[in-house]
């Protein structure tokens, strides 16, 4: 499978599992390909990407791109915004945020409202015969997939169980 296989497949899968109609209307009548609309974001959301990177690939002016991707990426948002802010329990505990944060400067931290921290985990793979760019990690020399997170210090993680 080529490399540009490999995009499109991942894009049609994404186009389902996000439920993404057909087409979308912008405010100012600019009317979009719901799969276009799902590449913008996908592009746009790609490491650097500026809009007036995107006009060669889709063909249109920088404040149509920005409607369309806002369009798109609020569709998502009320779609599935839910999965995020209704099941993450410590997103809803205010208390634990402003503790946590409160810990955090105690500690020196510069700001005083940080909460947590980003943890970038690479996990190792075997070397693929197909697609080896797009796993390739650069930094470290190996193949491998990247998980990112927003870990938390939590002192009953740290309790021995009994």
């Amino acid at each position: 499978m080529t490399q540009k296989a490999w995009i499109l497949w991942n894009a049609k899968l994404n186009f389902e599992a996000l439920q993404i109609p057909n087409t979308f209307f912008c405010q100012q009548q600019s009317v979009c390909d719901g799969m276009e609309g799902l590449c913008m974001v996908l592009k746009r959301f790609s490491y650097p990407c500026r809009y007036s990177n995107m006009i060669p690939r889709f063909a249109k002016p920088v404040p149509v791109l920005s409607m369309m991707t806002n369009t798109v990426v609020d569709f998502i948002y009320n779609m599935h915004g839910h999965r995020i802010t209704q099941g993450n329990k410590f997103l809803s505990d205010q208390l634990k945020l402003e503790q946590y944060s409160v810990a955090v400067a105690e500690k020196g931290a510069a700001l005083d409202n940080s909460y947590g921290f980003i943890d970038g985990t690479v996990r190792p793979l075997c070397r693929l015969q197909d697609n080896q760019r797009v796993v390739h990690n650069g930094h470290k020399r190996v193949h491998a997939i990247k998980f990112q997170s927003v870990t938390v210090h939590d002192s009953s993680d740290f309790l021995p169980s009994r």
